[in-house]
């Protein structure tokens, strides 16, 4: 497992530069941290390049002044999937921190979940929790057209059709060209969908970043005690009863007992 400083460019101008890789059976969190050396205002994209080659957005076309630094919220990126920056001058930097874990038994994978465009107002379902599980999910909201662009979000307890207008996130809000609007962490339950859609001959996507849990690897609301790999205990255990503190090392088992191996 990584911890810490994951990696660090100052990318070729113009260049579509790859930052960081998902490790294998990994999901990586982490944040960008942009830093400007450069006395001419620069535009930079922090993107996740999807199977196709196309790049989707986290950030589009921000700007960043000399001394200048910009640090995102966490991003979310699952294996394989690759983290890729642009900067439209030379010597801007960016440096991603953060950590992996383990990410190999959930049925669906953590990490960007999906991505969608849209032009008008018609609702659309941006990501649906899927069966069994319990989301965390990130959206970033980026303005690609020439003008102010108008957005709403939703958080529907079903699917599309049963949004209702008292499911609202976010009502109405603008997003200037070239900018980003970012809602962290928004919880859902299995089944729950996030609802997009912005105004009329706009152009506005919606990437959906996070983490899943399940049952298999611990829910959130969950109260049971999941460990994933080895596991060390110093002190007392108690299982069904608390363990006598007054003797060391411990092992206190109420009920009965099967040990395998």
């Amino acid at each position: 497992m990584a911890f810490g400083l994951l990696n660090s460019i100052i990318p070729q101008t113009g260049t579509v530069t790859t930052l960081h890789t998902g490790d294998t059976d990994k999901l990586t969190v982490g944040k960008i941290t942009v830093g400007s050396k450069n006395y001419n205002p620069s535009r930079i994209q922090i993107g996740y390049k999807d199977g196709t080659g196309d790049v989707k957005y986290f950030e589009y076309n921000r700007y960043i002044k000399y001394g200048e630094v910009i640090e995102t919220e966490n991003l979310y990126l699952g294996a394989g999937q690759d983290l890729v920056i642009r900067s439209t001058e030379p010597d801007v930097n960016f440096l991603f921190y953060g950590e992996t874990s383990n990410d190999i038994i959930n049925p669906v994978r953590s990490g960007v979940l999906s991505h969608t465009l849209s032009t008008g107002a018609t609702k659309q379902a941006l990501f649906t929790a899927p069966v069994g599980s319990e989301s965390k999910v990130t959206v970033s909201i980026c303005n690609l057209g020439p003008d102010v662009a108008t957005v709403k979000l939703g958080l529907s307890n079903g699917n599309l059709a049963l949004f209702d207008a008292t499911e609202y996130l976010d009502f109405g809000f603008k997003i200037g060209p070239g900018q980003t609007y970012t809602r962290p962490d928004i919880k859902l339950g299995e089944g729950q969908s996030l609802v997009g859609f912005s105004n009329f001959d706009s152009k506005v996507t919606f990437l959906c970043h996070g983490k899943l849990y399940y049952a298999v690897s611990g829910l959130p609301t969950s109260d049971d005690f999941i460990v994933l790999g080895n596991s060390r205990i110093d002190g007392n255990l108690g299982i069904g009863r608390t363990a006598d503190h007054a003797n060391s090392k411990r092992l206190d088992v109420l009920g009965n007992t099967r040990i395998t191996g």
